[in-house]
């Protein structure tokens, strides 16, 4: 695949800090990341594609959710659409784009 748009990559050790870059570097910097607990893999996936409030994800995904990453909120602000999940034993990070 080739992509037209001139984008700069820059690395960063930091856990969410890297995680963030790497999403924004694939799905555009008008995202939002959420970390949760791997074991919300199975329902984070279900829910892929839909538009979602913060109330309706600690609804379906309640303490797998953690209340902050990085000692900085880990929530969404607006209502979002879920983009794309990833997951690994430990973690599992949902991507959202905000609705316009």
């Amino acid at each position: 695949m080739i992509i037209a748009e001139s984008t700069s990559l820059s690395y960063s050790s930091s856990g969410r800090q890297s995680v963030e870059q790497r999403f924004r570097f694939i799905y555009g910097n008008d995202i939002s990341v959420i970390k949760t607990k791997g074991t919300a893999r199975q329902t984070a996936c279900q829910l892929q594609g839909y538009v979602l409030t913060q109330a309706q994800l600690d609804g379906m995904l309640g303490d797998t959710m953690y209340p902050d990453w990085a000692d900085q909120p880990n929530e969404i602000h607006d209502s979002a659409q879920l983009i794309f999940v990833e997951s690994n034993h430990a973690s599992c990070y949902l991507v959202f784009k905000p609705i316009s």
